[in-house]
């Protein structure tokens, strides 16, 4: 597929109605086979996963200590990656 192809997929999937991702889907395919964007990806995932967060008690500007260790898990962290992804390759089904 030529370059003008793929951006005229691309822009298509991005602002029709009901897009058809597929070939857009193949763009993101191929641009994670680079390391540039491998590389890339992982530090931003890194920053994102180490970012110090804190749960507010409701109504109130003070952090809820009990609310804030149940998202410190492992799970919590997959769930952030996941969403980061979103963007990219749309909407995922998680399960917890």
């Amino acid at each position: 597929m030529q370059i003008n192809e793929l951006n005229k997929a691309a822009e298509d999937a991005l602002y029709r109605p009901n897009p058809d991702r597929l070939k857009l889907l193949e763009i993101y395919s191929n641009t994670w086979k680079d390391s540039q964007v491998i590389a890339e990806h992982e530090k931003a995932e890194a920053f994102l996963i180490t970012e110090p967060f804190e749960v507010g008690k409701p109504g109130s500007d003070t952090e809820d200590k009990k609310r804030t260790d149940l998202f410190k898990r492992p799970w919590f962290t997959h769930f952030l990656t996941l969403a980061m992804d979103l963007e990219f390759w749309g909407y995922q089904l998680v399960e917890f």
